[in-house]
């Protein structure tokens, strides 16, 4: 259990740990680079960082802390957005129908 989940790297790509806190529903913190930005929906499941400075990071989680209704509304669309796109069972049920689609169009 956490109040938010905090990434800043900048030499993360994908980010599969963002992946993974969205599934606990957890604000996130983190570099904006790589597939973070699209990951985080440009900051509705998170704070994207608009520097590498520390103070960005500080303000960033200060601003988190004290904010429970911005931390609830970004874990709601966080944990949204992982079983929309992430999730196990809805990503087969999708390859599932694609693949029936692509047998009927053989």
């Amino acid at each position: 259990q956490a109040d938010l989940f905090v990434f800043p790297s900048q030499m993360e790509t994908f980010g599969i740990v963002l992946v993974e806190a969205m599934a606990f529903g957890v604000p996130i913190i983190s570099a904006n680079t790589g597939a973070a930005p699209e990951l985080l929906g440009e900051g509705l499941a998170g704070v994207l960082l608009a520097s590498h400075d520390p103070s960005d990071l500080r303000r960033a989680i200060q601003l988190l802390i004290s904010d429970p209704q911005l931390r609830a509304r970004m874990s709601a669309n966080g944990r949204s957005r992982f079983l929309l796109d992430f999730e196990l069972e809805s990503n087969a049920l999708r390859l599932l129908r694609l693949l029936r689609g692509a047998k009927s169009t053989s």
